[in-house]
C-alpha cells in the first residue's frame, strides 16, 4: 500500500460492498459514479474487511473504531487451521452392478 493511500468500504445501489483504496478522500465527483455511500477510511484491511461482511444492519458496528477491534477480537479467537475431531462418523457406500 502507498503510504498517502487509505482503505475505504463503497455501498454501491444495490447494496453490496467493495473495499477500495484510494490515494484522496472519496467524494461524490470522484467516487459517485461507482458508490452511493462510502465508510471510511480504516486503519487496517482487516477492520475494512470485517465492515464489508458485517456491518450492514449490525449495531455493534457503528464506525469504523467499532470495525477495528471487532476484527481484532477475532483474530485472536478464530483459529487459523480447523481440524476434524476423532469421534467424526464414516461413510460407506455399497455399488451393485446388474
Amino acid at each position: 500500500m502507498k503510504t498517502n493511500e487509505q482503505i475505504y468500504v463503497g455501498v454501491k445501489a444495490d447494496r453490496s460492498r467493495a473495499v477500495f483504496r484510494s490515494e484522496t478522500t472519496p467524494t461524490r465527483t470522484t467516487h459517485g459514479d461507482t458508490f452511493v455511500m462510502v465508510i471510511g477510511p480504516f486503519k487496517t484491511l482487516q477492520g475494512a474487511h470485517f465492515m464489508k461482511r458485517f456491518g450492514e444492519g449490525n449495531p455493534h458496528v457503528r464506525y469504523t473504531g467499532d470495525a477495528e477491534r471487532l476484527a481484532s477480537a477475532s483474530r485472536k479467537t478464530t483459529p487459523r487451521h480447523r481440524v476434524a475431531s476423532a469421534g467424526t462418523t464414516s461413510m460407506s457406500i455399497t455399488v451393485s452392478t446388474k
